[in-house]
C-alpha cells in the first residue's frame, strides 16, 4: 500500500511535468531533489519507531510498542502537515521568485510538494514501524 502511494504520487508529478518545458522539467527534477531535505525528519521518525517498537516487542510489551507506534505517527504527522509543508512552500515560493525563468515556469506544480512531502513522510514512518515490528514485507 504504502509503496503504491508513492509510486503513484511520483507518477503524477512526472504527468504533471510533462505540462511544462524541458527546462522546467529538469527544474521540477530539482525541486524534487531539494524536497528529500524535509524527509530527513520522517527518516528520524522512522528510525526512532523502528528502534523503540522492536525493543517493546523483544520486551514482550505490544502495549508500549503500540504506544511508540502511534507517537512516531502523530509527531511526524504533526511536523509534516503544521512544520515542513507550510517551510516548503515558501521556500518554494522564494526560489521561484529568485530566479524565475525556469522555475517560474516548473511553479505551475510547486503546490504538488506539500502533498506528496506528507505522504512521504506518512509512508517513511510507516515503514520504520513495520520494520520494528518484525513485518518488513508489509511495511515495504
Amino acid at each position: 500500500v504504502f509503496v503504491a502511494a508513492e509510486t503513484a504520487a511520483f507518477d503524477l508529478s512526472i504527468l504533471m511535468a510533462t505540462a511544462v518545458s524541458e527546462a522546467a522539467g529538469s527544474a521540477w527534477s530539482a525541486l524534487l531533489s531539494y524536497e528529500l531535505v524535509f524527509v530527513c525528519v520522517g527518516g528520524g521518525f522512522s528510525a526512532a519507531a523502528c528502534a523503540k517498537v522492536g525493543a517493546a516487542i523483544g520486551a514482550n510489551q505490544p502495549i508500549n510498542a503500540k504506544t511508540y507506534a502511534w507517537t512516531a505517527l502523530t509527531m511526524s504527522m504533526f511536523f509534516a502537515i503544521f512544520v515542513n509543508a507550510p517551510l516548503i512552500f515558501i521556500w518554494f515560493e522564494w526560489l521561484i521568485t529568485t530566479f524565475g525563468g525556469n522555475m517560474a515556469e516548473a511553479s505551475k506544480l510547486h503546490y504538488l510538494f506539500p502533498f506528496m512531502y506528507i505522504i512521504d513522510t506518512i509512508q517513511f514512518t510507516f515503514q520504520g514501524i513495520f520494520g520494528g515490528a518484525s513485518m518488513n514485507d508489509l511495511g515495504a
